[in-house]
């Protein structure tokens, strides 16, 4: 479920999928981020139910019923899954602000897939991801990964891949 997870967060805007904070609250940011503290959704879903309610009601309906959504489906994880969310969400806002638009528009294209797909999609940037760059040319060249996977669906695994691909450690050549 890691990149439904993901999705959830990152499937808006940055400001769309942050609550407001207090400018204490931005001020820790860095270091709370530093420290593994808690994503947006993570940091609502540990508010009290009336500190809740009182930052969703500050945005428009459709934005409130889409966040409300979200904390629900964010609040069914297992720890498990959480913890990968929080780990994915961490890596996402390593990345500079353009790659962050890149995956975001990416995700967009992921959440307009037929819902049959996206868990056979999902599964597949799993494993594309974390593949070094070498095997994952091989693995998009592959006659059956090509015939399990439309044109579209290959540039979209393929592009998200390569933005999102877990940093290899580097090899010593020995003499």
């Amino acid at each position: 479920m890691g990149i439904v997870a993901f999705v959830l967060v990152l499937g808006t805007s940055p400001a769309a999928a942050s609550p407001a904070e207090s400018p204490q609250e931005q001020q820790r940011t860095p270091a709370a981020t530093k420290a593994g503290i808690r994503n947006p959704l993570d940091r609502l879903n540990r508010m009290t139910p009336e500190q809740r309610k009182k930052v969703i009601q500050k945005l428009p309906p459709e934005r409130q019923a889409v966040l409300q959504k979200r904390l629900d489906d964010y609040g069914g994880l297992q720890p498990e899954e959480r913890r990968r969310l929080n780990d994915q969400y961490r890596v996402f806002r390593q990345l500079p602000p353009e790659r962050q638009e890149e995956m975001r528009k990416l995700f967009r294209r992921f959440n307009s897939q037929p819902e049959e797909r996206k868990l056979v999609l999902q599964r597949e940037f799993v494993r594309l991801r974390a593949m070094n760059e070498t095997d994952r040319g091989q693995r998009l060249k592959n006659p059956g990964f090509r015939k399990n996977f439309s044109p579209a669906e290959r540039r979209l695994l393929e592009e998200m891949a390569s933005i999102a691909a877990v940093p290899q450690p580097a090899t010593v050549a020995q003499p």
